[in-house]
C-alpha cells in the first residue's frame, strides 16, 4: 500500500478514536428516555465531530506528519506531541480570540479579564481546559 493511503487511513482512525472518546462520555450523562429526538440529535453530535475531527486530522495532522517525516523526526513522542497540538492549537486559537472585546470576566469568582486586559489566572485556565480537553488529541493520535 502507498504511504499516503496509509497516512489517509490513519488519520480517519484517528478521526474515528476522537468521535468515539468524546461521543461515549456524552451519551453516558443523558438521563431522560430514549426515543427519536434524543437519537437524532446524538447522531448530529456524533456526525459534528466526527467533520470537525476528521478536518483537524487531514488539514493539521497530514501535513505535519509528512514534515516530520522528512525530517526524519517521527516517533512516538513527536507523533504524541502533534497530536496534542493539532487538537490543542485552535481551541487555544478559538478561545484568544474570544477575549477580544470583553472588558470584565470571571471564572469561579476568580477575575480573568480586568479592564480589558488578561490577568494570570487566565491564562492559566485557558492553559488548564486546553490540556484536559486536549487530551484525547494524543490519544487518538
Amino acid at each position: 500500500m502507498p504511504l499516503l493511503a496509509l497516512a489517509l487511513a490513519s488519520a480517519l482512525l484517528a478521526a474515528l478514536v476522537a468521535t468515539l472518546l468524546l461521543t461515549i462520555p456524552t451519551l453516558a450523562q443523558i438521563e431522560e428516555p430514549w426515543n427519536i429526538v434524543v437519537v437524532s440529535e446524538a447522531l448530529t453530535f456524533a456526525r459534528l465531530t466526527f467533520i470537525v475531527a476528521l478536518a483537524h486530522a487531514l488539514i493539521l495532522g497530514l501535513p505535519l506528519f509528512f514534515f516530520l517525516r522528512s525530517r526524519h523526526r517521527l516517533g512516538i513522542a513527536s507523533c504524541v506531541l502533534a497530536g496534542f497540538l493539532v487538537g490543542a492549537v485552535p481551541f487555544g486559537v478559538l478561545d484568544l480570540i474570544s477575549m477580544f472585546g470583553v472588558q470584565s470576566a470571571s471564572t469561579g469568582g476568580t477575575p480573568t479579564i480586568i479592564n480589558g486586559v488578561s490577568t494570570l489566572a487566565a491564562g492559566s485556565n485557558m492553559l488548564m481546559q486546553l490540556v484536559l480537553r486536549d487530551c484525547s488529541a494524543s490519544l487518538a493520535a
